[in-house]
């Protein structure tokens, strides 16, 4: 809707947003000449070849089903030198699926015994079965790893930088404790990833 690319503008960033389906016209947070779509025939984020210094993305690649091209379509759009940052859940995020909530769905293990999904179990299977189809394509680290690798040359995790001060639970636990690299590594794995890329100069 608009938040993040509202947010850095009151920072004083020359920001701009994109998504495949316009969500912001529903309770616009920024202004809207700041908004765009995203080409999808043939896949093209809508900014100029070289135009951006850098590309910042949360909760969206879990999202996307040509993880490849959205990495070579930001490659594209970065001037030399440039970075891209992206936040989003890891594929064994625990303890349940991020969006809906579902304990180890994003783990395949069904989990529909319980009472108060009883009623119909056979409907709701159908359901969640759909949205991991259709709305979610969870990749392995590594599998996100090779893909900057192919398209970048380079990948990195900052997930240390997110402990040191993001402000979820997660990262409050784990500030608590002297092995913080190991810590990185768990919520990297098993919560939320931070990772970046960088255009050669």
């Amino acid at each position: 809707k608009g938040g993040m690319v509202g947010y850095l503008l009151e920072l004083g960033y020359d920001a701009h947003g994109c998504d495949v389906a316009p969500a912001w016209e529903e309770e616009l947070t920024a202004p809207r000449e700041r908004l765009a779509l995203i080409g999808e025939s043939p896949y093209r984020l809508p900014y100029r070849d070289a135009s951006v210094d850098a590309v910042f993305s949360t909760a969206v690649l879990e999202h996307a089903r040509n993880t490849e091209q959205v990495h070579r379509e930001v490659f594209r759009i970065l001037k030399p030198g440039g970075v891209s940052v992206h936040y989003f859940p890891s594929k064994w995020f625990l303890p349940h699926e991020p969006h809906i909530r579902i304990p180890l769905l994003n783990w395949w293990v069904r989990v529909l015994r319980i009472p108060k999904l009883a009623p119909d179990r056979k409907g709701i299977l159908e359901r969640y079965c759909e949205f991991c189809r259709t709305d979610v394509t969870y990749l392995s680290n590594r599998e996100h790893r090779r893909i900057a690798m192919r398209v970048f040359g380079n990948h990195g995790s900052l997930m240390d930088f997110y402990i040191a001060r993001a402000d979820g639970g997660f990262a409050r636990l784990a500030r608590r404790y002297p092995m913080r690299r190991l810590s990185a590594w768990f919520g990297g794995t098993f919560r939320m990833n931070l990772v970046y890329q960088r255009k050669a100069p």
